[in-house]
């Protein structure tokens, strides 16, 4: 094979971390997809979205391979939750708003900061579930990485919109200056 077609035909270290980073996104908001129903408030309508499903899917495959049948009873109050959401879903808010953490509207009012805490404080609400199940305490638990990379990606996402919003308006005065000179001109 000529060498230019071997080039072609290995993926670029860029690609490998783009798929990778995409994969684990898609796999914490799935896991997050299982607590978010329990922790959050106000959703839009499709809120949980495919991740719903694919959470569903997973709680199931979890108490079959961890052998916990208490993850059953975990799912169906999942289920219950996530149609309560859809019920209520809050037709102000973006049809695929993750809604707002309720756990911690009484301390803080910055909702990066309560999705900041609601992710620690799966380690506590994980021990206390282990008292009733040790399987649903450790899944819970596993919320801290889940519900921690969705705060960091959000988080990240927030802060470049902003950026790029600063530098549109930055570049429309700029624009505007011009324009105005040019008709003095």
């Amino acid at each position: 094979m000529p060498p230019q077609q071997q080039q072609q035909q290995q993926p670029s270290m860029l690609v490998d971390m783009r798929t990778s980073f995409n994969i684990a996104n898609f796999l914490a908001d799935i896991h997050s997809a299982c607590i978010r129903p329990f922790t959050r408030t106000g959703m839009g309508a499709r809120g949980l979205g495919a991740s719903g499903f694919f959470a569903g899917i997973l709680i199931l495959a979890y108490a079959g391979f961890a052998d916990a049948p208490d993850m059953l009873l975990y799912f169906q109050a999942w289920v219950i939750m996530a149609v309560y959401r859809r019920i209520t879903a809050d037709k102000t808010q973006h049809s695929q708003f993750q809604g707002f953490v309720w756990m911690f509207d009484w301390c803080v009012k910055n909702e990066l900061t309560a999705r900041l805490l609601e992710a620690g404080s799966m380690w506590v609400i994980g021990g206390i579930l282990s008292g009733f199940s040790e399987a649903v305490g450790r899944f819970v638990s596993a919320g801290v990485f889940s519900l921690g990379l969705k705060y960091l990606i959000d988080a990240s996402t927030i802060q470049r919109q902003k950026e790029a919003a600063h530098n549109a308006r930055i570049e429309m005065e700029a624009m505007q200056r011009r324009l105005e000179q040019e008709k003095r001109r």
